[in-house]
């Protein structure tokens, strides 16, 4: 796992989702983790995507809160965090999966697609929300097309409209127009 090369907001959900397991008390860092952060992102991204390819975001939520409530914890003294095998495969599928697209960097639609193309707890939940993946090919309107940084055709007529969020404010005009001059000093 070369966390170089996932994008910003991955690494804060992956953050996020060791913080978790932590307070938890939990001694592995598993897929759920990570799901259950990815969908409680402020952005709602990955609530989007799943909403996108025809999923029930709420109910994966929902599951995601049982299967961490059943793992087991451990009290007292330090508990070392480690990877779960399960978690690993998953980060190496997003990477393949990227790299075979041509993408620099993993994001958050590779991973949600490389969860739900695995053969993990999530997976099947993923699927049991409505969400199954075509191929191994990121699963949602927003894929970076590769090197190109545009959406493909065939991913449009598959999945419609775009999955990402608007935007809420929108700059138009030239930059002056829209900054003030900068100070001089005397």
């Amino acid at each position: 796992m070369n966390t170089q090369r996932y994008t910003d907001k991955v690494k804060q959900v992956l953050q996020a989702a060791q913080s978790d397991a932590l307070i938890r008390g939990h001694t592995q860092l598993t897929p759920w983790h990570v799901l259950a952060q990815a969908l409680t992102d402020s952005a709602g991204l990955t609530e989007n995507l799943i909403a996108a390819a025809g999923g029930d975001a709420v109910r994966l939520k929902n599951q995601c809160g049982t299967a961490l409530s059943k793992m087991a914890t451990q009290q007292g003294g330090d508990a070392q965090l480690t990877l779960a095998t399960e978690t690993a495969k998953i980060f190496a599928l997003a990477e393949q999966q990227a790299d075979k697209a041509g993408d620099a960097f993993v994001t958050q639609e590779r991973l949600l697609a490389a969860m739900a193309a695995s053969k993990s707890d999530t997976a099947k939940a993923i699927a049991a929300c409505g969400v199954t993946p075509a191929s191994s090919t990121c699963p949602c309107p927003t894929s970076t097309g590769g090197r190109r940084g545009r959406q493909t055709a065939p991913s449009r007529a598959r999945f419609g409209a775009s999955c990402t969020p608007p935007a809420t404010k929108t700059l138009t005009g030239p930059p002056s127009a829209r900054t003030s001059p900068p100070a001089t000093s005397t």
